[in-house]
């Protein structure tokens, strides 16, 4: 990884590396050595800490219609909210160089099982439809707010 990355890194200059909070098996602290440990675009390692800013995810499109019916009905909501996606703020991001780290938390070795919402959100990063992780906003593919301003 040390020798290849970097040249990757300089060649396409959007990488990103995310790591799971709850991972044991590739565990956050071997991913951050290795960055610490890699020199790319003339410097060494991150010059401030990785975990300076916040993470975050938009929310299931269908949870405010959720919300809705479950508050103010008395049978159990009709809407399929489906998987729980993983949305607000869910994590720690740092970008320098062109090199995206990105710690979703409560999230396990394969992160879009855990956490979908926030795989998305780094996949739109990656494709260049939004312009950082830190960004509050919708998912491109969806209308409407899903950022968790839920006014009724």
């Amino acid at each position: 990884m040390l020798e290849v990355l970097p040249k990757v890194v300089e060649a396409t200059q959007n990488v990103i590396l995310a790591s799971a909070s709850l991972d044991f098996l590739i565990m956050m602290n071997v991913s951050l050595l290795s960055i610490q440990n890699m020199t790319w675009n003339g410097a060494q390692g991150f010059s401030s800490s990785p975990f300076s800013d916040k993470f975050f995810a938009p929310y299931n499109p269908t949870i405010v219609m959720s919300i809705d019916e479950d508050l103010f009905d008395d049978y159990v909501p009709a809407i399929n909210v489906g998987l729980p996606a993983g949305g607000g703020y869910y994590g720690t991001t740092h970008t320098q160089r062109c090199l995206t780290y990105v710690v979703i938390d409560l999230a396990s070795h394969e992160i879009p099982g855990y956490a979908p919402g926030s795989a998305f959100w780094v996949l739109e990063l990656l494709l260049g439809r939004i312009n950082n992780l830190t960004q509050m906003g919708d998912f491109t593919t969806q209308s409407g707010n899903y950022t968790g301003n839920i006014s009724w």
